[in-house]
């Protein structure tokens, strides 16, 4: 008797840390993209399933091929701190200026990068927007083959050229581990020339303004 109830102890113990440690993942994982509770997650960055959907990164030469393959070119400020969406964030931005193509004042972005329940992936090396801030977006419409709540949604031409901080330039870098390390960031490389075609695409950005 005393052995089954040795058994059964340990049993209830070993569910209990089980499902701590799941509660705490889903708790990560529904949380705030910008909340506190984000910033020590570890930073992964996922490069070839996402091929097929964003630009390769050879393929960007400079502004011009990036605004060939936008359809909408547009100036930002970023609304919300965003929301956790399978694989992406969706962020709420408002128009503030337009270089190419034509949308509402408001629109819907679907941003490359998510929360796990173990890390913060950033897709390509894409860095999240902050709420408030000003961004120039290269942008594509999402195919919603009719399905109503995505008329006004948008993702990026290139998960890591398709986003710019006017003064905000790259830096390669491997000294980096957690989100808080990167979150300041315009976009996270460890290869100098990535770095530096980001920052040649970032001057040009800047003479739209």
């Amino acid at each position: 008797m005393r052995k089954m109830v040795l058994i059964l102890t340990g049993l209830v113990f070993v569910f209990s840390c089980v499902f701590s440690v799941y509660v705490k993942g889903t708790i990560i994982e529904n949380a705030a993209p910008g909340s506190e509770e984000v910033l020590d997650l570890p930073v992964s960055s996922s490069m070839d399933e996402y091929s097929d959907l964003y630009m390769e990164n050879a393929s960007v030469e400079n502004m011009d091929s990036l605004m060939q393959e936008s359809t909408l070119v547009v100036k930002v400020i970023a609304l919300d701190e965003g929301e956790s969406r399978p694989y992406s964030i969706l962020r709420k931005c408002r128009i503030l200026n337009t270089y190419k193509g034509k949308a509402s004042s408001e629109i819907e972005v679907y941003e490359p990068c998510y929360i796990s329940r173990v890390d913060y992936d950033l897709v390509m090396g894409y860095v999240p927007m902050k709420q408030g801030e000003e961004y120039v977006l290269f942008l594509s419409p999402v195919e919603n083959d009719g399905m109503k709540g995505y008329e006004n949604a948008w993702y990026f031409v290139s998960a890591s050229y398709g986003k710019y901080q006017p003064g905000l330039t790259a830096e390669a870098s491997e000294d980096w581990e957690v989100f808080r390390d990167v979150k300041d960031s315009a976009f996270v490389t460890t290869e100098e020339e990535e770095a530096e075609k980001y920052n040649k695409i970032l001057k040009e950005v800047e003479t739209l303004e």
